[in-house]
């Protein structure tokens, strides 16, 4: 490629032309098909670049430069905004990571609460119970000592009788030997018949007197057993005292926090006891009827008896009813709270809906447990919810397990509150390995967080 100048011009772009002078650039024929011209018949080819031209070209490239320098810019800030939403980010990560974790402890210190609670109600009704047998044994022990000592002061009546009937005897006897001595002394009769009569009468009256020291060494004795029947009854009315405070401490105990318990879930607590009280016939149980012949009387003991007696029962038939409702935690082992009760927006089509149940996300094959005494009623795949477990149980309340990868029981199948029913999956209509679960109350969805709360909130 060759360049010669072209001659200066004159007018109006006489300035243009002397910064920008005419240039004539000849191309050769390889040179002019390397640049992308259509190559012709001549060796070579002259291209006339005008000062517009030239102007033009240099716009361009300042242009080019421009955009060049404007998109690396662009690059630069880009890079630096991701730098920093990479560092945002990973703050967020961590701040998320660190809720997450504490929200794991939240949940493993309630598990280990409402762990506590149970065991802390299950010792307390042992306690009582063991409690209640003590009391029992006093109160037999009581009766014991009361028939003993209405026997002895029986005896003792006899005795007193006998007593005074040798002494009344030994009285007359003695009245009449000494009749019968002046009779002899005045020679009234014949000598022999009154020393025989004499003879008989002081016999008589030696066994009288042998009969009432006999008499009085009884009463004595009687006397000395009614005094240590009266202590040991002091004594034991006193341990009797001391059981029937530690009771009645401990049924106060057991009351509040079986109340407290309960009394989140909605239920009358009352309407419960009364329920179970009528038709509960399993293990358990009542634990004394508190029209026990030994509480029937209008001693104020025994009225404190009967009344403990009724307190007692109302923990043990309370007792029942937290068994019988689901106050227990799902999910046994390492999970975590990914979905609430009520409005949600749905993860499969972004719009608004109820969410009957609360989401548990954990790892695949996570042991599912039953929350409540209760009877199967389903147990096989649902539209939407998969694998499904539906468990019927006191009190018009029903739990759902639903997305679940494996189910271990099957319809008809009676459960404790605790055993194992199935693993957590995500079958049906999941976005993720989870177990969806539900409470109802007589047919209507109700928060599951008010009965997994209830045992957590009364420590």
């Amino acid at each position: 490629m060759q360049g010669t100048e072209a001659q200066p011009r004159t007018g109006a772009s006489s300035v243009l032309g002397r910064l920008l002078p005419e240039r004539t650039m000849i191309l050769s024929r390889a040179e002019t098909a390397r640049m992308g011209f259509v190559p012709c018949a001549e060796t070579a080819r002259a291209v006339r670049l005008s000062p517009f031209r030239q102007l033009a070209l240099i716009g361009a490239g300042l242009l080019g430069v421009g955009w060049l320098g404007y998109a690396t810019a662009a690059l630069l800030i880009v890079g630096i905004d991701n730098a920093r939403f990479a560092r945002d980010l990973a703050v967020i990560e961590e701040t998320y990571a660190a809720r997450l974790s504490a929200a794991e402890d939240a949940r493993d210190r309630a598990l280990l609460r409402a762990d506590t609670l149970d065991q802390r109600i299950a010792d307390s009704t042992a306690h009582i119970a063991g409690q209640q047998d003590e009391l029992m044994a006093a109160l037999d022990a009581e009766r014991a000592q009361r028939v003993t000592l209405a026997a002895v002061r029986r005896k003792l009546a006899d005795a007193v009788r006998a007593r005074d009937n040798a002494e009344r005897k030994r009285a007359g006897l003695a009245d009449r030997l000494a009749g019968l001595q002046g009779d002899l002394t005045r020679s009234e009769g014949t000598e022999s018949d009154l020393s025989n009569t004499l003879g008989a009468i002081s016999i008589a009256l030696a066994d009288t007197i042998v009969q009432r020291e006999q008499a009085v060494a009884e009463i004595a004795a009687l006397n000395n057993q009614i005094d240590e029947i009266t202590a040991q009854s002091r004594l034991d009315n006193e341990k009797r005292q001391r059981v029937m405070a530690r009771l009645e401490e401990a049924v106060i105990v057991s009351l509040g926090q079986l109340e407290g318990a309960l009394a989140p879930t909605g239920f009358d607590v009352n309407a419960l006891v009364a329920q179970l009280r009528s038709t509960y016939s399993g293990e358990g149980g009542p634990f004394i009827a508190v029209d026990d012949a030994r509480l029937v009387t209008d001693d104020p003991q025994s009225q404190r008896v009967a009344s403990l007696m009724r307190d007692l029962e109302q923990v043990q038939l309370m007792r029942i009813a937290t068994r019988k409702l689901p106050l227990a935690i799902p999910v046994v082992g390492t999970y975590r709270f990914t979905s609430g009760f009520g409005l949600r927006r749905d993860p499969f089509n972004g719009r608004r809906r109820q969410h009957n149940g609360i989401d548990l996300a954990g790892d695949r094959g996570t042991p599912i447990h039953a929350t409540a005494d209760g009877t199967v009623i389903f147990a096989a795949r649902m539209r939407g919810y998969g694998k499904i477990i539906k468990i019927r149980h006191a009190f018009g309340v029903e739990t759902v397990y639903a997305h679940l990868h494996r189910i271990r029981v099957k319809v008809g199948d009676t459960v404790s509150q605790g055993d194992r029913i199935g693993d957590m999956g995500n079958t049906g209509r999941s976005t993720g390995t989870h177990l969806h679960y539900e409470v109802r109350v007589n047919g209507l969805p109700v928060n599951p967080m008010r009965y997994l709360k209830a045992a957590r909130d009364v420590l």
